[in-house]
């Protein structure tokens, strides 16, 4: 019996020793640990780079969100823009159509021939030159006469000359011999009358009171003789006159309009007219180089109009 038990201890220890170096599986345990740590390590690589994607792909939506957002900023923008810009080429439009059809047509152009005399002998001679050309404008009908408004220094004759003829051009192109009425150089105005013709031409309105800084204007008037131009401009202030040097028929000593307005010579005695189309000034000095620094302009202002013509109102019965 004791035998046997010990047989038995011994086949048991036996058994044991052979169960601890078996393997089931058919291979040892390290590999296996070794191969579940590079798994690992492959997944968290994955899981990273997937996340980096996520958060670039974040980014780009941001971005594209941001951008939209700016996008349909600048798109109300643009549209709004438009829409004014539509607007103001519509009021554009309705300006300029009342301006010719209204105000250009009480525009004038103003010419003047002026001779030198002299004589020999027994004999006395004429000597023909050139006169000033300028712009004017009616501002008055009474009967069958039409009074116009022109500077003094357009209807002026030359040093030494003697002026002949005062000649006016209407919107028709129709031409006038015209009556000198009333000219004074301490306003730079002078007042001409011409007797009606066919065509009936609209008086201008003069404005209440004087224009003040940043209003819009129009400066009407024939710059080196082309017919009825349009310059537009803002009142930039008031100034005086500060001639290059001192002439007679012009001695203004007043504060005038300082505009930009687009003026050259020929604009001289032209309406300075405001968007309620009445007349407030006479365009009276200017640059002479087309250029953007000579081409502003001054003007008398309305209230000296009004008074000048007061002073002379005998003249317009």
């Amino acid at each position: 019996m004791k035998r046997l038990s010990f047989f038995a201890l011994f086949l048991i220890l036996l058994i044991g020793v052979s169960l601890t170096s078996c393997n089931f599986n058919g291979s040892n345990d390290v590999p296996i640990s070794v191969n579940e740590d590079s798994s690992l390590k492959e997944l968290k690589k994955k899981y990273e780079s997937l996340v980096n994607e996520k958060s670039v792909l974040q980014d780009r939506l941001l971005n594209l969100t941001s951008s939209y957002s700016s996008l349909q900023t600048e798109i109300t923008k643009l549209k709004a823009d438009i829409k004014r810009i539509d607007e103001e080429i519509e009021n554009s439009y309705s300006i300029f159509s009342y301006l010719e059809n209204s105000v250009l047509e009480s525009a004038v152009l103003v010419s003047q021939s002026s001779f030198l005399e002299s004589n020999f002998w027994i004999f006395d001679f004429k000597d023909y030159i050139g006169g000033g050309i300028g712009s004017g404008f009616i501002f008055r009908q009474t009967g069958n006469y039409y009074y116009i408004l022109t500077n003094n220094h357009v209807i002026y004759p030359k040093e030494g000359s003697t002026l002949e003829e005062i000649y006016v051009n209407d919107y028709y192109y129709n031409e006038y011999s015209a009556t000198l009425l009333a000219n004074d150089a301490s306003y730079d105005m002078a007042i001409l009358r011409i007797e009606r013709k066919a065509n009936d031409l609209p008086v201008m309105k003069f404005a209440s009171d004087n224009p003040v800084r940043n209003d819009l204007v129009f400066a009407i008037g024939n710059p080196h003789g082309q017919i009825n131009s349009v310059g537009i401009g803002n009142v930039l202030g008031y100034s005086k006159v500060n001639l290059s040097k001192p002439v007679a028929s012009s001695n203004v000593k007043y504060d005038v309009i300082n505009h930009d307005a687009y003026m050259l010579s020929g604009n001289s005695g032209g309406m300075l007219v405001n968007l309620a189309y009445e007349v407030v000034g006479i365009n009276s000095w200017g640059g002479t180089t087309d250029t953007y620094e000579n081409h502003r302009g001054l003007a008398s202002p309305v209230l000296k109009i009004k008074e000048f013509i007061s002073q002379n109102e005998k003249y317009l019965r």
